[in-house]
């Protein structure tokens, strides 16, 4: 046999594998977890566009602390 065709059995083997195991029933979500998932998104992005905000305005007001290349990355992040 070649290559190709263990490789092919190999493929079969585990299609032929799932397909006998029973499919895991998700588990049901309740709605508040969504939303708490949901608001830690955006509670996140919130955060980094205030980081970024923030660094922007010590770049501008020429903070030694405060390089370009962070400033940049920040933004990025942010948007």
């Amino acid at each position: 046999m070649s290559n190709i065709d263990l490789m092919v059995n190999q493929l079969r083997a585990v299609a032929a594998q799932a397909a006998v195991t029973p499919n895991a029933q998700p588990d049901e979500a309740t709605p508040h977890d969504f939303s708490s998932m949901l608001k830690s998104a955006i509670d996140e992005v919130n955060g980094a566009q205030m980081d970024a905000k923030q660094m922007s305005r010590q770049f501008e007001t020429g903070d030694a602390e405060t390089n370009l290349q962070d400033v940049v990355l920040s933004l990025q992040k942010a948007s």
